[in-house]
């Protein structure tokens, strides 16, 4: 739980007090840096070689802090006949640490951390 510095007395002891006697099921190492270290998003922005990527995508799925379905959203781009790859992968602008990419099987592959499922929308 994180109170405000700013929050009154009143607020703060009504906080702590909503959330006593609760039990949270989900694994939490006792030791802060290793916390601290498992939340953090990635260091990685922008294109990866692939092994480096696919090690990013794993350690991310293999997280047993992050939610099930907060883990990012995994994307393979096919490009359009007569366009490589790389020339499709140059038209990708990640602005965001941890928004990574990556070349692989004739396709582009782009994670998103920040995106969920429910917050990709495709026209049609």
């Amino acid at each position: 739980m994180v109170i405000p510095w700013n929050a009154p007395l009143s607020r703060c002891l009504t906080m702590i007090e909503s959330v006593q006697g609760q039990k949270f099921s989900r694994y939490v190492p006792e030791d802060i840096t290793t916390l601290l270290s498992m939340t953090q998003p990635l260091k990685l922005r922008g294109f990866q070689k692939w092994d480096v990527f696919c090690n990013a995508v794993n350690n991310m799925m293999n997280n047993p802090l992050l939610p099930a379905h907060g883990k990012g959203v995994l994307v393979a781009l096919r490009p359009v006949p007569g366009i490589r790859v790389e020339q499709a992968l140059t038209l990708c602008r990640p602005n965001r640490t941890g928004d990574i990419m990556t070349i692989g099987g004739n396709r582009a592959g782009a994670v998103s951390l920040i995106l969920s499922e429910l917050t990709i929308w495709i026209p049609r």
